[in-house]
């Protein structure tokens, strides 16, 4: 085992460290903290507080920051996905009884769709601004597969042709959506 002290003098790297250490107190703040046989131990509790706690703050981290760094969207990303697939869902918690399975399944669903579609949004409008100068199909398809209909259907109108477009933009619509094979 080797230790090595290191010193920080840069207030940029004090604010990076301190991205490292908000999360292990979280994780402090989660656990049952003992000692046996002299010997201290961390615990984590059942639940997921924490869960809801990491999500939180790296969602206030990611809207202080100017510029979202790569670790810190990295982070969002993972821990927004944690909060939908496995948190409590705040439609549920207003329940006056116990939903079913299905229903449990459905919010479940909404709060995974919820979550690639804010995932999905910076990318959806980068490839908006490259199509459009080349080619409005493109532009409108990028809408339409993030869920952004109206967008979509205001962009085929301005393009021209604004009858046909519009008939042939509704029929890959309802294609997207599985109506039409």
């Amino acid at each position: 085992v080797h230790v090595e002290k290191v010193m920080l003098k840069d207030e940029g790297v004090r604010q990076d460290l301190s991205l490292y250490t908000e999360q292990l107190e979280i994780a402090l703040r989660h656990s049952h903290v003992g000692t046996e046989d002299d010997c201290p131990f961390a615990e984590p509790e059942q639940g997921v507080e924490a869960l809801h706690e990491y999500a939180a703050w790296i969602q206030e981290v990611e809207d202080r920051s100017e510029e979202t760094e790569g670790i810190v969207r990295s982070w969002s990303l993972a821990w927004t996905l944690c909060e939908a697939i496995w948190g409590n869902l705040k439609e549920l918690e207003a329940a006056f009884s116990e939903p079913s399975p299905y229903i449990q399944q459905l919010e479940r669903r909404k709060a995974f769709s919820h979550w690639l579609s804010r995932t999905a949004e910076e990318r959806i409008e980068e490839e908006v601004a490259v199509s459009c100068h080349k080619s409005h199909v493109d532009a409108v398809f990028s809408y339409l597969t993030g869920k952004r209909i109206s967008e979509a259907c205001k962009l085929a109108q301005q393009s021209g042709n604004s009858a046909s477009s519009i008939d042939r933009w509704f029929q890959l619509l309802l294609a997207l959506v599985g109506v039409v094979s």
